[in-house]
């Protein structure tokens, strides 16, 4: 194939030597290569033939942080899971603000007890996640999971089904996505729109 990564200068010169693909570099013996570039005459030697010393680098970045907490018991109301979800986000914020990174969305995550699981985001317009905004955006993302649970099986959301045992919910989470490092000339999102979402 054809050689890429290799700068613009060094292609250009390698262009002009007539060298356009491995196959072509594979031709240049060691000594050849060592009057044309020098230094980097091993490496394109050896890189020629499949060998590469350099070491290797883990760039993967963080694309979300979460944590989510099981219950021994199934929660049945609206504001104890709210409450649990507000924990955990703000054991997030600490833990990015920690890591030196922001987010740009947030997600919550509703098991209930027969193992369903509702997964419920929103991506901030402009700016980053912050304290105020996580806790006016959690019960809007908790009512619209519940909504969905309510309307496929009788659910109420605030009181508990009459079985509680069947549809109490067994594991919350909350996850930040959008990660990037923190950038102190972005400013930061005091507000929060959406299309609010109606709902029994």
């Amino acid at each position: 194939g054809r050689i890429h990564g290799v700068g613009k200068v060094t292609e250009a010169r390698m262009h002009d030597l007539g060298i356009e693909t491995g196959a072509d570099l594979r031709q240049w013996t060691l000594e050849e290569l060592g009057r044309e570039f020098g230094k980097s005459s091993q490496y394109f030697y050896w890189l020629a033939r499949g060998v590469d010393h350099r070491p290797v680098r883990a760039s993967r970045t963080r694309k979300s942080i979460g944590s989510e907490r099981t219950f021994g018991e199934n929660i049945q109301t609206r504001s104890a899971m709210l409450e649990i979800l507000q924990q955990l986000s703000d054991e997030l914020m600490e833990l990015q603000s920690e890591k030196s990174l922001s987010s740009g969305s947030i997600t919550v995550k509703v098991r209930f007890a027969d193992f369903t699981t509702l997964t419920r985001s929103h991506s901030l317009r402009r700016g980053r996640l912050d304290k105020m905004t996580a806790r006016q955006t959690l019960p809007y993302l908790l009512d619209r999971a519940l909504s969905t649970r309510q309307s496929s099986a009788h659910y109420s959301a605030e009181a508990g089904p009459a079985s509680t045992r069947q549809a109490g919910v067994r594991l919350l989470g909350v996850a930040f996505g959008s990660l990037a490092a923190v950038d102190a000339d972005l400013p930061e999102q005091l507000e929060i729109e959406w299309a609010v979402e109606s709902g029994d």
